[in-house]
């Protein structure tokens, strides 16, 4: 590259982008939830050592659960990824739509959750009917909150930027 290209790219870059304060923070977060992933990971390794005759329900779940987080993990992974390899030192990007795993993140925290809340409102069902309508109190909530990440995961495809959630 010659002297004048190297004057043109440091003519037209910016001075200073901090990113501290957002994509840091988004990879500190997936930093720290690596680690809790590989907690939970080995909780549910000892889960299906230790007790292997619970019922087929709770060891779904639990499968389930492992699925989910793996996926959630991998796509904040993919997240960083694409801010901080892909689009290194690339500020266009940062206003525009972000990758397919960022609009996909909210439904899949929202299935962890409610697959998680499902076996809490199961056992509160298993203690007596006087705490059934707790449990539909509780179910209705969880159905509320899975549509509204749901929502939250269909604007994110939709809208073509993310400064469209800042109004």
């Amino acid at each position: 590259m010659s002297a004048s290209g190297v004057s043109i790219v440091a003519q037209t870059a910016p001075r200073h982008i901090n990113l501290d304060s957002t994509i840091g923070a988004v990879l500190l977060g997936t930093f720290f939830g690596l680690i809790l992933y590989g907690f939970g990971l080995h909780q549910t390794y000892r889960y299906a050592r230790l007790y292997p005759n619970d019922s087929w329900f709770i060891k779904s779940l639990v499968v389930v659960i492992a699925i989910l987080e793996s996926l959630h993990s991998s796509m904040n992974i993919h997240t960083c990824y694409y801010y901080l390899v892909t689009n290194y030192f690339n500020p266009v990007v940062l206003p525009k739509r972000g990758p397919w795993s960022i609009s996909f993140l909210p439904a899949c925290a929202s299935a962890i959750m409610v697959v998680s809340q499902v076996f809490f409102a199961r056992r509160v069902y298993l203690i007596g009917p006087r705490y059934r309508f707790v449990v539909a109190l509780a179910v209705f909530c969880l159905v509320g909150e899975f549509a509204f990440s749901l929502a939250a995961s269909i604007e994110a495809f939709v809208s073509y930027s993310l400064l469209c959630f800042c109004n």
